[in-house]
């Protein structure tokens, strides 16, 4: 409907835009299967295209990435994060977003050797300081200390800076997927009373 009312009003940009987020917001929906999700963000991705719209087309592209990550389809998660990388300027908070999830999802999905995990996570990490923005230079420290397998020193910046980091700043996507990890880490660890208080941010979001 939302892509409809703004077609009409020749407002393209916005149109995208709003077919993008209801897609997004379609990920866990039982209206669409995913082939046909697939479908409609491809046909924004040619509209962008042919618009011009090439910053909106990387975001199309990224989020499309993303279903796939969600579904764990990592390989196709990976191409579509590749190619959204690719259009986003390196100076930017939409290239060090991007680049956290293609990372993340290549580690997730062993679609890249450790140390190009490892160069590309090290220059996600400089430019996040250059940048002084401090969510994503503790998101690719937490993915420095992985691709190492410094899995003690991982665990303990989790739970010291990166979450109480998270929950301060209600950065909730994060916060429940940290939670998650460490609640997962103190039960194999048995660790209980930890993961009972892991289980509870993780249920709670803080």
């Amino acid at each position: 409907k939302a892509f409809r009312y703004f077609n009409k009003t020749n407002n393209y940009t916005r149109a995208i835009l709003a077919e993008s987020l209801m897609l997004v917001q379609l990920k866990d929906s039982t209206q669409l299967d995913f082939e046909e999700i697939v479908v409609r963000y491809e046909s924004l991705i040619e509209h962008s295209e042919a618009l011009g719209l090439l910053d909106k087309r990387g975001m199309i592209l990224h989020n499309l990435g993303l279903m796939y990550f969600w579904k764990q389809d990592f390989k196709n998660a990976h191409i579509f994060y590749k190619k959204s990388i690719e259009e986003a300027d390196k100076q930017t908070l939409p290239y060090l977003n991007r680049l956290y999830n293609y990372l993340d999802n290549a580690g997730e999905g062993k679609l890249l050797s450790t140390n190009e995990l490892l160069e590309e996570a090290y220059e996600g990490l400089a430019l996040s300081e250059k940048a002084t923005n401090d969510l994503y230079k503790i998101l690719f420290k937490l993915l420095i200390l992985r691709f190492n397998k410094n899995f003690d020193e991982y665990y303990d910046f989790m739970e010291q800076t990166a979450f109480p980091f998270f929950k301060e700043h209600n950065h909730v996507t994060h916060s429940s997927k940290y939670a998650k990890l460490l609640y997962s880490y103190y039960v194999k660890t048995k660790q209980y009373e930890k993961a009972v208080h892991a289980g509870e941010m993780f249920i709670s979001g803080h």
